[in-house]
C-alpha cells in the first residue's frame, strides 16, 4: 500500500471503546472483502514502550477510483444500520476530509468522496 496516496477513516460512536474496536476491525475485514486496500494506522510508540501500537477505530484505506468509493460508500451503509451513532471521518494526507454519518450518507456523500479521491 502507498502510503502516501492512505486515506484515513477514524470512527467514532457512542459506544464503550472495546465494541468501537471491534467495530473497527470488523469493517476493515468487511472493506477488504470489499476488494478495498486496508491496513489498521499504527501509532509511534512512546519513550519506554518497545515496538508500535495500533491507533484506535483508524484505518488506513488506499481508494484508487469511483467504484472503490462506492463499495466503501456500501459497506458503511450496513455499518451505519448497525449503529447509528457511528460517524467515520475520512481525511486524505493533506488534513482535507469528509465526515459521513447514518444522517448524510447518501448519494451527495458519494459524490463528495468521489471528488475528493480524484483530486489525489
Amino acid at each position: 500500500m502507498s502510503h502516501e496516496r492512505d486515506l484515513k477513516l477514524m470512527l467514532a460512536a457512542d459506544l464503550p471503546e472495546a465494541l468501537l474496536v471491534r467495530l473497527s476491525r470488523d469493517l476493515e475485514r468487511d472493506l477488504r472483502r470489499s476488494g478495498l486496500e486496508t491496513v489498521p494506522v499504527v501509532t509511534p510508540s512512546k519513550p519506554g514502550e518497545r515496538g508500535e501500537g495500533l491507533a484506535i477505530a483508524q484505518i488506513a484505506l488506499a481508494l484508487v477510483s469511483g467504484r472503490s468509493a462506492v463499495a466503501l460508500i456500501e459497506c458503511l451503509k450496513a455499518y451505519f444500520a448497525r449503529e447509528r451513532t457511528l460517524t467515520v471521518k475520512i481525511k486524505r494526507p493533506t488534513g482535507e476530509g469528509i465526515e459521513i454519518t447514518a444522517q448524510n450518507v447518501g448519494d451527495s456523500a458519494v459524490l463528495d468522496l468521489v471528488n475528493a479521491i480524484g483530486t489525489l
